[in-house]
This record gives structure tokens, sequence and C-alpha cells, in this order.
């Protein structure tokens, strides 16, 4: 794969003979282990019969928001408070009623396309839907004992933390709890912070980050993030890894928050209305015609793409030009979490 920064006047021979290895970086794209977050849709229950449909549309329109951007202080911006209060039916696309648990259920879906027309007006960093997921070891009091919740447990803890995970856009994964989990690790190595089992336990669910949170009190909550891939968490390569603690009855909301904030920062983009800049690159080792166009739907699905035109096809590889929204950097960050488009890298 081979990227460069167009050059005005250029014939398509120059363009050829002028492409250079592109940085190390993009020549080793990661390949992240991703979940692709519904931003635009959203559920809320109605527990006051008179609240109207406006209401309903500006609660559903701040969650989306919240949730596209990871921060909720982008409510505070002006543009943004404006859309929601004055046109969030002109956002809104579809709207639908259930009943669930006695209660009125509406099910909200947004423009996304508005949606990051409005970003790039109120020029606020947008988290793209592909997002890193996090392995999470959750110990909480069972009785008189303390216990590993897994993917099954209901308990009310690790049920709050799910579902206001899932509200802020935050995948999380709980480990499954069969025997090879539970021969691998135990509560004592989480609560001992014991690093080689967090590691071994870890590595099958292929995550890019792990969460361990020890709830040693009613309501407190202490928590570890090791934002490294399991492998190298007990080695020489570990790196610091990022401490909270969280207490009072919505604990688990406030780590939440936290954690979605520090992706958000970390994997923003700023969308703009303007070109930001205009780069090639050359993709090999394609089989056929149809993995060329495949490539061109991916690349146009991305946010910090504005448009792609392809320059050349020849034999199993092909040139294509793309014009950015967005630094070349947040292209390159989106660019690794498509697995069909580093296969040909």
């Amino acid at each position: 794969m081979y990227l460069q920064k167009n050059q005005k006047k250029q014939s398509n021979r120059n363009i050829l003979s002028l492409t250079v290895p592109i940085f190390l970086l993009m020549m080793n794209l990661p390949i992240h282990a991703v979940t692709k977050v519904n931003l635009y849709y959203t559920e809320i229950i109605a527990k006051k019969n008179q609240e109207s449909l406006d209401e309903h549309r500006i609660i559903g329109m701040k969650e989306v928001i919240v949730r596209s951007s990871g921060d909720k202080k982008v409510l505070d911006n002006e543009i943004i408070q404006n859309a929601i209060n004055n046109k969030a039916s002109q956002y809104l696309t579809h709207i639908s009623y259930s009943k669930k648990n006695k209660h009125q259920s509406i099910q909200m879906y947004f423009s996304g396309e508005h949606i990051r027309s409005l970003f790039r007006q109120a020029k606020i960093p947008f988290w793209q839907e592909n997002r890193e997921n996090l392995l999470l070891w959750l110990v909480e009091k069972s009785d008189h004992t303390y216990k590993i919740s897994w993917e099954s447990s209901e308990t009310l803890l690790s049920t709050s933390i799910k579902n206001n995970a899932k509200k802020r856009g935050l995948p999380l994964i709980f480990p499954i709890g069969d025997f090879k989990d539970i021969n691998n690790i135990t509560v004592s190595d989480l609560w001992g912070g014991i690093l080689k089992p967090l590691s071994v336990a870890s590595q099958r669910y292929q995550t890019d980050t792990v969460l361990v949170v020890i709830n040693n009190n009613k309501n407190n909550l202490n928590w570890i993030l090791y934002d490294q891939k399991a492998s190298s968490i007990s080695n020489s390569n570990t790196k610091i890894p990022i401490t909270g603690k969280n207490s009072g009855a919505f604990a688990y909301k406030e780590m939440i928050d936290q954690l979605s904030n520090y992706y958000a920062n970390k994997n923003s983009l700023t969308l703009t209305n303007k070109l930001s800049e205009t780069i090639k690159i050359r993709f090999t080792k394609m089989k056929n015609p149809s993995d060329i166009f495949q490539i061109e739907q991916q690349l146009k699905n991305l946010n910090s793409v504005a448009f792609v035109d392809i320059l050349e096809i020849q034999g199993a590889s092909a040139i294509f030009n793309i014009h950015l929204l967005s630094s070349k950097e947040n292209f390159e960050k989106e660019l690794s979490n498509i697995e069909l488009i580093t296969k040909f890298i």
C-alpha cells in the first residue's frame, strides 16, 4: 500500500512514478477488535404520561449527541442546544412505540448524515461508530463472599454497568465464565492485581483493552484500565495502567462516563465542511474486480472521507485518490479498524 499527497497539475504517469512507501505506521496498520455501535438509535421509557412527543425527541436526541461525541459537555454548545431544543424533529427519521414492563417504550432513529453535519457546524469532535471492545473483569460481593460477574450474571451492579455502557456507546465484554475461565483466574488474582493470570485469562477474548473493577463495598468501585493487548499486560512492555475510584449510589454511572470520555478523547476526529487534504493510496494483492469496489465503498463510508476517485486499475492493484474532511492522522485511525482494507496492505 502506498500513500502520498496530491501534487497539482501532475499527470497520472508521474503520480505512479512518484508514489513512495507509506509511513511505517501505515505499513503495519493494527487490526483492532471493534464493535460497530448503532449511534443513531435510542430507546427511552416514558415514565410520565404528560410528556409530549417534543420532549421525547429532545431526550432521544440528547442521548444520540452524547453517544456520538462521547462527552456530555457537548450539550452546552450553543449550536447543539439550538438544534436539540428547536429542530429535533428535523433530525428524527423514524419513531415507534411499544410496551415494556407496563411502561410505554419509544424507539427513535435519527439521521446519521444530519447528526454528522451538525457536528461539523458546531466544530465538535465525533467518536466514530467502530469502537474498541473492553473486556471487563468485575468482582462484586455476593452474600458473604466475593465472586466474578460473568456474561450471564444478572446482578444489579453488572446490569447497571451494561445498560449505561450501551447508552454511552462503550462496547463492554464480560467473560463467559466457563471451565477455562474458572481455571485461568480467581477472585484473589483480580483482587491482588496479579498480572500473569489476568493476561492468560484475557487473551482468549482478543480485545485491545482489559478493565478490572472491584466492588469492595456496597457503593464503592475501584478500577484499573489496561489500555493494551492482554498478551502484553504481564511482560516488560506493560504500560502504566489508568486507575480510578468512584463511590455513591451512581458510582457505576460515573465510571462509565469517565471511561467513555477517555476513549472519546483518544479516538475522536473533528469533522469539517471543507476539504482538508487529498492523498493517494495504492492497494495491492486483490484477487478480483469486486475487491476494488468493496474497498471503494468502505472508504466512502469513513467519516474522515469526503469522496473517492479510482485513478487506475492495473492487474491486482488499484490507485485511489481520497479527498479528506479531516486530518491524515484521523483517516489512518479510521482505516486501521477496517479488516477488509487492512487485508490489502
